[in-house]
């Protein structure tokens, strides 16, 4: 993204009155220009925010360029001459932009993964960032990987399913988590552990509280964006099957096993199915029907027969013991 945008800065300095926006306006030499112009933006910001990576879409860039355009239309005027150097320069940086849109596109999603077309790795995103908040609270090593047997050999005795920071980061880079009550069971798992092997009253039992409490406030300031991106992705787990975490497999990442079906093959799915009923209609309608006579002249007679057709079909021949009649109905649909 960077590197793209410092390319179209570069062109922009050939631009015909670009010199006016290279560098910050001289108050010196413009003394009411800040009691005027409340946000100033120059050419050299731009470039500092480009190369301090500040620009996590072309819009922000785009906004900036903009803020030129409004800067100089406020205090020289929409008509100036400057202005219209302004305006010409970010024509072409919009005209730039477009012609890599695709590109942009992606380099815009790996800044952040909240863009994803897939919710569950914008999800997912929101999560890392709460596992790290929490990772960076102080004192909490001894939460940040699974405890180690060898010091403690009778852990594992005691604790069931052992849970770390460690672990829940590991999850949540597999997009193993697909609801917000499922990733914070897991910080009540760390808290539970520490409780039952350590007691309710260690500073380690106190400290993985205070994790919990940590990851409670953090997935209440993300609440709005989580509970869209949790719906969508229940609205598409009929069309994909997610891993699913079981005490067995708590702790095996081996035993992890997933088949995904995304949101584009729900339209293959429905076609399919299309596909399926439509055959099955042909079927039925491909299906002899067996008449006799012309339909307006003898109509009696073909329900007659008919009905008789469907009496030899539903006749338990094994039963029978009128042959006769059996042969003399068949004889009269031949």
């Amino acid at each position: 993204m960077a590197s793209l945008l410092m390319e179209i800065l570069n062109e922009l300095k050939g631009f015909e009155g670009s010199e006016h926006f290279a560098i910050p306006v001289n108050i010196k030499k413009v003394p009411d220009y800040l009691t005027i112009i409340s946000k100033p933006m120059d050419l050299q910001q731009i470039r500092k925010n480009v190369a301090n990576n500040k620009y996590e879409l072309r819009q922000q860039f785009l906004s900036d360029l903009t803020q030129i355009i409004i800067n100089s239309s406020t205090y020289n005027g929409p008509n100036h001459p400057i202005t219209e150097a302004a305006r010409k320069m970010v024509q072409y940086a919009t005209k730039k932009l477009e012609e890599n849109d695709s590109r942009l596109i992606e380099l815009e999603k790996q800044i952040n993964p909240l863009l994803d077309d897939d919710d569950i790795v914008g999800f997912s995103y929101i999560l890392l960032q709460i596992v790290q908040e929490c990772k960076n609270l102080p004192k909490s090593v001894a939460f940040h990987s699974r405890v180690d047997s060898k010091k403690f050999p009778f852990y594992n005795d005691k604790i069931q399913r052992p849970m770390d920071l460690g672990k829940i980061e590991q999850n949540a880079k597999e997009h193993r988590y697909t609801t917000i009550e499922g990733f914070r069971k897991d910080f009540e798992q760390i808290v539970e552990n520490s409780r039952l092997f350590n007691g309710p009253q260690s500073v380690f039992t106190l400290k993985a509280e205070e994790i919990l409490a940590t990851c409670n406030q953090l997935l209440e300031k993300s609440g709005e964006p989580l509970a869209e991106l949790e719906f969508n992705i229940q609205k598409v787990l009929k069309f994909r099957v997610l891993p699913i975490l079981t005490e067995e497999d708590s702790n095996s990442s081996q035993n992890w096993q997933t088949i995904n079906r995304t949101k584009e093959d729900v339209p293959q799915l429905n076609r399919i199915e299309e596909e399926e009923i439509s055959s099955s209609k042909k079927e039925l309608l491909s299906q002899p029907k067996f008449y006799v006579g012309d339909d307006e002249e003898e109509g009696g007679e073909r329900e007659e027969v008919i009905k008789e057709e469907n009496e030899i079909v539903n006749l338990d021949l094994s039963d029978s013991d009128d042959d006769e009649e059996i042969s003399e109905k068949k004889i009269r649909l031949e």
